[in-house]
C-alpha cells in the first residue's frame, strides 16, 4: 500500500484548511496513494490555544469534505478535527474510506505537559475505545501526537492488530523535541515490530519533520519544517518477515495491565 503523509501547516481560517486538505487529497490521489494522513488539528488550528470557535459538531462541514475528498479520490483518509463535546471539546482522529466514517478516536492522553494544559479545553477519550480499522490488507491503528510518550497505547493498538499505527500530530516546538519526537516514532516502530507513521503539523509553534519508520527501525520519509507531502511504499510481507527475524511480541512474558488490575 502506498501511503501520503501530508504535513500541513493550518490556521484559524477554517476555509484554508479545508482548501489544504482538498490539495493534500489531490496530492495523495497523483501519487498513487491509497491512505493519506492528515496532522493533528487539520480542521483549525492556534498555536496560542484552541477554542470553540475551531469546533464543528460530529458529521459536520470539515468531516463531510474529508468523506466527499475520500470518495473522489478512492482514498483512506486519517486526520484530526476539533469537535464539539458537552462544556469541552474532543480532540478527535477521524478514519473515512470511500465516503464512510471507518473509525474514529478521541485523543486519550491530553497534553498537560511542557506548560501546555489540553484537559482545560478537551475532555480525554476513553481508555477502552479501539482505535484501529481496515484499508485494504492492512490493520491501521489510531493515536494522537503526546499519546506517543505512552507505549502502551501503541502496544495495545498492535495487540488488536494494526501493522501500521498512525500518530497526526501538533507536536509542539522547543528544546529536545525534535529528538524526542524522532526518537519516540523509531522507538515505538522497532518495540513492536509496526509501520509508525508520524504526520506532524507544520508552521509556527510547531516542528514539522512528519516521520514514517518501517517496522525495523528503518526511517523511510522524514520531512522537514516546511509544509510538504512525503510518499512511502509499504508492504505487509515485509513486516512479516521483521516480526518473524525479531518474534519480540511473541517473546514478551508481560501484559500491558498495571499491577493489581
Amino acid at each position: 500500500m502506498r501511503i501520503a503523509v501530508a504535513q500541513l501547516e493550518v490556521t484559524r481560517d477554517l476555509a484554508r484548511a479545508r482548501a489544504l486538505a482538498s490539495a493534500a487529497a489531490a496530492s495523495a490521489a497523483t501519487s498513487g496513494a491509497r491512505l493519506l494522513v492528515l496532522p493533528e488539528y487539520s480542521s483549525g488550528f492556534d498555536p496560542r490555544g484552541v477554542d470553540r470557535t475551531l469546533a464543528q459538531p460530529a458529521g459536520g462541514a470539515f468531516e463531510h469534505l474529508l468523506a466527499e475528498l475520500s470518495e473522489q479520490h478512492a482514498l483512506c483518509i486519517v486526520a484530526g478535527v476539533v469537535r464539539e463535546h458537552s462544556d469541552k471539546l474532543t480532540n478527535t482522529l477521524v478514519a473515512l474510506d470511500r465516503n464512510e466514517l471507518v473509525a474514529e478516536y478521541d485523543k486519550i492522553h491530553l497534553f498537560d505537559a511542557f506548560g501546555t494544559r489540553e484537559s482545560d479545553t478537551f475532555d480525554a477519550g476513553a481508555i477502552e475505545q479501539r482505535g484501529t480499522f481496515e484499508c485494504d490488507q492492512f490493520t491501521i491503528g489510531l493515536q494522537t501526537c503526546y499519546d506517543l510518550r505512552f507505549p502502551e497505547i501503541t502496544r495495545k493498538r498492535v495487540l488488536e492488530g494494526a501493522s501500521i499505527v498512525v500518530n497526526p500530530a501538533a507536536w509542539v516546538a522547543g528544546p529536545n523535541k525534535l529528538a524526542h519526537w524522532r526518537t519516540l516514532i523509531a522507538a515505538r516502530a522497532i518495540e513492536n515490530t509496526c509501520v509508525m507513521v508520524g504526520a506532524s503539523m507544520a508552521g509556527r509553534g510547531v516542528i514539522g519533520h512528519s516521520l514514517v519508520v518501517g517496522a525495523d527501525g528503518t526511517i523511510r520519509a522524514e520531512l522537514g519544517a516546511e509544509p510538504g507531502l512525503a510518499v512511502v511504499d509499504i508492504e505487509q510481507v515485509d513486516i512479516e518477515l521483521t516480526r518473524n527475524r525479531n518474534p519480540s511480541l511473541r517473546n514478551r512474558r508481560m501484559g500491558i495491565e498495571a499491577p493489581g488490575q
